[in-house]
């Protein structure tokens, strides 16, 4: 059995966390916890899906999903570089089949410091699996 001990993290408000990847739209570098990348990814599809349902015709509706590309790429790189791979894995998802894959890194818990810097919380989640190798 493993025993780990975790201090607990601060929550940040669902809102801070995704004004924070909007300020760090062109951070590549670093690192996002799970918290910010996943906030920051179902805030925009809610935003998205309401802004489609109000906006029915034209090109209006396409303005939202072309601004928020940049900081959701940045994002999505940080949150690779939280679980120690490269951002350029984030080309998987230009195959279908690659999406697999990025989903479940996505889904990852962070690990301890690495290349890309130290943990975001200064927190590192249990890894029961370890004791399997």
């Amino acid at each position: 059995m493993v025993s780990v001990s975790v201090t607990p993290r601060p929550k940040d408000p669902p809102l801070t966390l995704y004004f924070k990847c909007l300020r760090q739209y062109s951070d590549f570098y670093g690192r996002a916890r799970r918290a910010e990348f996943w906030t920051f990814w179902i805030v925009t599809g809610i935003v998205n899906s309401i802004l489609i349902d109000a906006l029915d015709a034209g090109i209006a509706r396409y303005i939202f999903p072309v601004a928020i590309f940049c900081p959701w790429v940045a994002v999505a790189v940080r949150r690779l570089h939280d679980t120690g791979r490269s951002g350029w894995i984030l080309l998987l998802a230009l195959s279908c089949i690659g999406v697999i894959p990025l989903f479940v890194f996505f889904m990852e818990q962070s690990h301890a410091s690495n290349q890309y810097g130290p943990t975001p919380d200064g927190v590192v989640g249990p890894k029961p699996w370890k004791d399997l190798y």
